[in-house]
């Protein structure tokens, strides 16, 4: 599969266009869609809850495999989803968190 991504910036907003095709060519998936502009910010503060390298975390990362995945991390995570997005978050909303991704959808 040969995978592109195509990246705009537009007052503020990330544009992206992702285009997956085969071997052959033939386009198997086309996404658009905006991305606000501080989704990489959202990603740094993940890093930092989790003592991690700025850059280190992608939004396809399983939970489930990260070293610093623990109960604090967890207990971190509530808390800066209450400060940072005064969002509530529970046990059970932690628990259908698989990816990275996941909990960047919730800080939206």
């Amino acid at each position: 599969m040969i995978v592109r991504e195509l990246l705009l910036e537009l007052d503020g907003l990330l544009i992206v266009e992702l285009h997956l095709k085969d071997n052959k060519g033939n386009y198997l998936y086309i996404w658009k869609g905006m991305r606000n502009m501080k989704y990489r910010e959202k990603l740094v503060l993940l890093e930092d809850m989790l003592e991690l390298e700025e850059g280190e975390l992608k939004e396809e990362m399983r939970l489930s495999e990260l070293e610093g995945w623990d109960s604090m991390a967890k207990l971190s995570l509530i808390v800066l989803m209450d400060d940072e997005f005064s969002k509530k978050l529970s046990g059970d909303q932690i628990r259908g968190f698989e990816t990275i991704k996941d909990i960047l959808d919730f800080m939206e």
